[in-house]
């Protein structure tokens, strides 16, 4: 089973944050689903925990109420807390637990260690990826702590300005990118005809990341440095 959209397009507070975009989803994946801040809002400050897990429990088929017991738990929530009362972290603590106790076969996690410690962002992660391998469900992680999640992401989606920039394999997206450095001549000539991106210059020296296609290469003959990047630096390359 697939999840498409097609040609969607949407305009929140007078701006148009989607424009045309079509996208598939493939089973038994985890995505990675990067782009600009962008921003919510929610009317449930009122509810205690427990009563927002209940309702989410009655509205998921497949709740599992075995594994909320043991998440709650595990995060140490106090359940008869009420939402607008909770840290930032806390919610999220909520949000994990809905996403991961619902068993929906697609499901889409917005910002979901925000306000999260690094002991907690290390218990998601290592719960996501329990839970993949046990169910084979797909899982988009909307996120801004890219590097943190590059590891756990098979594939990245990369939107700017309400358009799909890329849609790829994770590891051989970053193996594409080179940032390349040197004097600016040097780097011209060593990286003329491929795509480049973010161009830096201090003085005579200048810096690019350039992608890559297949069989294509950055011209070693002049003397430039040439590095691997990490997704963040090919994110911010592309979009910063």
């Amino acid at each position: 089973m697939k999840l498409t959209c097609e040609h969607i397009t949407k305009v929140y507070g007078g701006r148009e944050v989607l424009r045309d975009v079509s996208l598939t989803l493939e089973e038994g994946k985890i995505y990675g689903l990067i782009g600009l801040n962008g921003g919510a809002e929610s009317g449930l400050a009122a509810m205690k925990v427990k009563e927002y897990l209940r309702i989410a429990s009655v509205y998921y088929d497949n709740w599992d109420r075995d594994m909320e017991k043991r998440l709650v738990e595990l995060f140490g929530l106090n359940v008869k807390k009420k939402l607008g009362k909770l840290s930032k972290g806390m919610l999220s603590m909520v949000t994990i637990i809905v996403a991961m106790c619902s068993k929906a076969p697609y499901t889409i996690l917005d910002e979901p260690v925000a306000g999260l410690d690094v002991v907690a962002r290390e218990q998601f992660y290592k719960l996501l990826l329990e839970e993949y391998s046990a169910t084979g469900r797909t899982f988009v992680i909307s996120t801004h702590i890219i590097e943190e999640a590059a590891d756990v992401l098979e594939e990245v989606i990369i939107l700017h300005e309400g358009e799909v920039l890329v849609v790829a394999d994770t590891q051989s997206f970053v193996d594409s990118a080179r940032h390349v450095s040197g004097k600016a001549e040097d780097v011209d000539a060593a990286t003329a005809g491929l795509e480049v991106h973010h161009p830096e210059t201090v003085g005579r020296s200048k810096g690019v990341t350039v992608f890559l296609k297949p069989g294509q290469r950055v011209d070693d003959s002049y003397d430039v440095s040439i590095q691997p990047v990490n997704l963040q630096r090919a994110f911010v390359a592309l979009c910063g």
